[in-house]
């Protein structure tokens, strides 16, 4: 891409590297988080209504844990884990991914 200067607009002189000295390596182009359930095809987001008290004692209860455990759990985990054995308890639905 072209440089401009930037009180004029003009096109800028190109970048003149000193002798003796390289050009600097180009950065890794991949800077933020790594890739997660975001960006997951396996996962799916949804919004639920749940009372105040009641996230904020499970808010409570994972930091606990994590203090206790010394391993952080999400709240999508728990929700994930609960939802598993909720399915499980009531035979499943067939066709979900977990079904042997």
């Amino acid at each position: 891409m072209l440089r401009r200067d930037r009180k004029s607009g003009r096109a800028a002189e190109p970048r003149r590297v000193p002798p003796g000295r390289s050009e600097p390596a180009p950065q890794d182009s991949r800077v933020g988080r790594r890739p997660g359930r975001h960006s997951s095809p396996d996962y799916r987001q949804y919004s639920v209504w749940l009372r105040k008290r009641t996230r904020l004692a499970v808010d409570l209860a994972l930091s606990e844990f994590a203090f206790q455990e010394g391993k952080k759990k999400q709240f999508s985990t728990l929700a994930e884990e609960l939802f598993s054995d909720w399915l499980a308890r009531h035979g499943g639905i067939r066709g979900t991914a977990d079904e042997t």
